[in-house]
């Protein structure tokens, strides 16, 4: 009996434990499901990738179908599949999942293993993701690390696997990863890390960038080498168990010299000022939506081959007045105890696409002229000989004469250097204690650094004078060429646009060829007397009255009391309103405009010259021919009016001059250059032009024009407030530049001669007076018909005397910094 009691409690308590087995079960089984079917409805649709479009840089040609440039948020170049080398495939697959060939989108026994290797290494990760889950979490899902968001990568990897190939698969992983130094796929890291494409890889190349893929910000190579080394290792390690690379081939791609780039710019190779100038353009007038990400190709108007030709005029003009520079100053200063702050140093990378190298001053020889440098590639010096420049500026400023390097760095200085390619000198050779001092220092770069003996440098961290070009098509207003500055690298300011400097003589054509349409001609005589306004006196370059003389002798050698006089004859409301259709907005009213004490841009004085070169119509600047998108769809076209420039303010009447006064205005400018303040510029064909320099030589200009061609050259330091010297004038600094660009020009866009138009009368006259050679002889000028002496409605300005009265000249000048020995306003030639 109670053994059968035992027996039938048994059973049921059976019966029961079962049934709460069983309940368990459906109702773990339910949560599963229901768990399971909450986040399978969240899932992202892989349709999204049937249309996915990765992230492409917008691409910036010249006009002649180079590319100088690439806006970008991610450096990315997409290939098809056909197009990626087997090579660096084969690589990935080592790297990241072997089995990708054969398994459905989740490899469950890596993903066991990983499993077990995080339970039994105490929490690590190894990963077990394949390629197809990798996708899924890099074009589909979040980066968290939760079990949910694991649960998704499995189950949109069974979605992917579904609905595409393997090869679109790789296709889409592979142009989409990201592998550090700003390389997002295998061919921008090909072209980033090693310069080729990603087909030429070698085996050793093909799998340092595979093993990247884990922690690009501690594998890349530029950011450590030895950790990209062991990486390779392993990757090299799995293509040989795969059977994927032979034992040979492992040994020799183990023993390869890989030589690593940093991601290169392609921004400051060619045209940089330019570059920024369209890339403002395109996103505060043309607003084009993802300009970083859409891959649009935009059309330029640069000519890469005259912008080239302007660069090395600038670097050459650098190079001639190299002595007229000075030495910014350290970047850093450490002093006595700069070693821990050096070992700082050579532990970081070197990217000279951002920076230039950087180098702690360690010790100064003054016997030797030479400082001991510990830099961030190996050991050097800078030697005296090669810093006459920097030693020559820092003495203006000091009561002695500057006879070494204690001068300009000290002990601790940490500054900017560049390679030099130069011999050792004697004084060196026959002393070994920079050379011994220095070698105490090798210890402190990192291990495996490649020791390069010691070399010579010099320091770079330069200020000093600045110069800027700009040449412009006169019909279509296209910039053909735009150097902003010496250097983008070191000055990134664009003195073409963004310079507002007074602009001296180079005003005064502005206004005579004004005066050719209102009766004046080449011949008109003005009177030239004493002026005195207030304080203003104004007087001659040459500080001379030249008496009576002609328009045109006043052009030629830039005299300024008859410019004053040809200003007030105009009166100073039209001058002002005839300025303003040029772009250029100065006030009303103020006789200090006729010698230039109005401040423009470099811009807005190439526009104001186009008249000259355009039969009398104004130009306004372009710098885009039109956009496409990235299939070839027009965006933007060559029609579209937010393509000007618009340095003009408002809608400007076209017609600012007529054809004839333009054609006589040239006609004088050529004789500019022939007999008067431009005489340096001579030489280039058909050329007409006017000088300018300001006050206290703090700016020096050259405007002018070719045949369908205008261009200008600015010469300057950033200070306003600093004089260029003496010898700091338009004619004798900035003539001999614009000539060099101007010559380019030329020879790029020849033309038969300046065309002579309807309504221009030539006469012969006596050069000094002005009037009429009769009986032959004299010299031939051209003239706006009905201005020619002894026209009815010709022109002079006789009979006048000074005259004083009150102008706002002097204050204007001195808010401008600008100063004479004499007080006076004097716009020189």
């Amino acid at each position: 009996m109670e053994t059968a009691n035992l027996r039938k409690i048994i059973v049921r308590a059976a019966i029961a434990l079962l049934a709460l087995f069983v309940l368990t079960g459906v109702g773990t089984g339910i949560f599963a499901w229901t768990y399971y079917d909450r986040v399978r409805q969240t899932l992202p649709s892989v349709q999204k990738l049937q249309t996915y479009e990765p992230s492409i840089p917008t691409t910036v040609w010249s006009r002649d179908g180079v590319k100088i440039g690439e806006l970008f948020d991610e450096k990315r170049y997409p290939l098809k599949f056909p197009e990626m080398g087997s090579l660096v495939v084969k690589c990935f697959l080592a790297a990241e999942d072997a089995h990708f060939r054969s398994h459905g989108g989740v490899d469950w026994q890596g993903f066991l293993r990983a499993g077990f290797h995080y339970i039994t290494k105490s929490g690590t990760r190894q990963g077990g993701s394949t390629i197809t889950q990798q996708l899924a979490k890099i074009l589909l899902l979040s980066r968290e690390r939760t079990l949910e968001r694991k649960l998704k990568d499995i189950l949109v990897a069974f979605e992917i696997e579904k609905s595409f190939s393997k090869d679109e698969i790789l296709e889409m992983y592979l142009n989409t990863i990201f592998l550090g130094n700003n390389s997002y796929g295998i061919e921008a890291a090909a072209r980033n890390y090693f310069r080729k494409s990603n087909g030429a890889l070698s085996l050793a190349e093909a799998a340092m960038i595979a093993g990247i893929t884990p922690a690009p910000s501690a594998y890349a190579p530029t950011e450590s080498f030895e950790k990209a080394r062991v990486r390779q290792r392993f990757v090299l390690d799995q293509m040989l168990k795969n059977g994927w690379a032979t034992k040979e081939e492992v040994s020799l791609a183990l023993a390869e010299k890989l030589k690593v780039h940093h991601a290169e710019s392609p921004n400051t190779l060619v045209a940089p000022y330019f570059l920024m100038e369209v890339k403002k353009q395109l996103e505060e007038k043309l607003k084009l939506p993802g300009l970083l990400s859409q891959g649009y190709k935009v059309q330029t108007t640069i000519d890469i081959g005259l912008q080239r030709q302007a660069d090395d005029a600038v670097r050459e003009f650098s190079k001639l007045h190299e002595n007229r520079k000075g030495f910014r100053g350290a970047v850093r200063r450490h002093g006595s105890r700069f070693v821990d702050p050096l070992k700082t140093l050579l532990g970081k990378p070197l990217d000279v696409s951002k920076e230039a190298e950087r180098a702690v001053v360690v010790d100064i020889f003054p016997s030797l002229d030479a400082v001991a440098i510990v830099s961030q590639q190996g050991l050097g010096l800078l030697l005296l000989e090669d810093h006459r420049w920097a030693l020559n500026t820092a003495s203006r400023s000091k009561e002695r004469s500057v006879l070494d390097f204690a001068d300009i760095v000290r002990v601790g200085d940490e500054v900017h250097v560049e390679l030099l390619d130069r011999g050792t000198p004697r004084r060196l050779e026959r002393s070994g204690a920079a050379f011994s001092e220095l070698q105490k220092y090798e210890k402190f770069f990192p291990q495996g650094t490649a020791y390069k003996g010691i070399r010579y440098f010099k320091l770079t961290d330069t200020e000093g004078v600045e110069a800027a070009a700009l040449v412009m098509e006169a019909s279509t207003g296209h910039v053909l060429a735009m150097v902003g500055g010496e250097s983008f690298e070191r000055n990134e300011f664009n003195h073409v646009t963004q310079a507002k400097r007074q602009v001296g003589s180079g005003v005064k054509p502005l206004y005579f060829a004004l005066a050719q349409d209102a009766g004046f001609s080449p011949a008109s005589q003005i009177d030239s007397p004493p002026i005195v306004i207030g304080d203003w006196k104004p007087e001659n370059y040459s500080k001379e009255f030249t008496g009576r003389t002609t328009l045109r002798t006043s052009l030629i050698h830039s005299f300024n009391i008859s410019s004053i006089q040809i200003f007030q004859a105009l009166g100073s409301p039209k001058v002002t309103a005839h300025f303003r259709k040029l772009g250029l907005p100065w006030p009303e009213a103020d006789l200090s405009l006729a010698l230039g004490s109005g401040n423009a841009t470099l811009l807005q004085m190439v526009q104001a010259y186009s008249p000259f070169a355009n039969a009398g119509r104004l130009s306004q600047a372009r710098y885009i021919l039109g956009v496409t998108d990235r299939k070839g769809n027009t965006v933007v076209d060559a029609n579209d009016a937010r393509l000007v420039v618009s340095a003009v303010p408002g809608k400007p009447d076209d017609m600012v001059l007529s054809p004839a006064a333009a054609y006589v205005s040239v006609r004088m400018m050529q004789d500019v250059i022939r007999l008067g303040t431009g005489t340096r510029a001579a030489g280039v064909p058909h050329a007409a032009g006017k000088t300018g320099t300001t006050n206290g030589y703090t700016d020096a200009w050259f405007m002018g024009v070719v045949p369908n061609l205008v261009g200008g050259v600015w010469v300057g330091f950033d200070d306003a407030q600093k004089s260029l010297g003496a010898e700091g004038t338009g004619g004798k600094m900035a003539a001999p530049l614009w000539r060099g660009v101007m010559m380019a020009a030329t020879k790029a866009y020849p033309s038969q001669g300046w065309k002579e138009p309807q309504g221009v009368t030539n006469v012969r006259i006596e050069p000094e007076s002005g009037k009429l050679a009769l009986g032959g002889g004299g010299l031939m000028v051209p003239t706006v018909t009905g201005s020619e002496p002894g026209a009815p409605g010709a022109r002079n300005a006789l009979g006048l005397m000074g005259f004083e009265g009150t102008t706002s000249a002097q204050d204007d000048l001195n808010s401008g910094g600008d100063e004479t020995d004499t007080g006076s306003l004097r716009s020189l030639n």
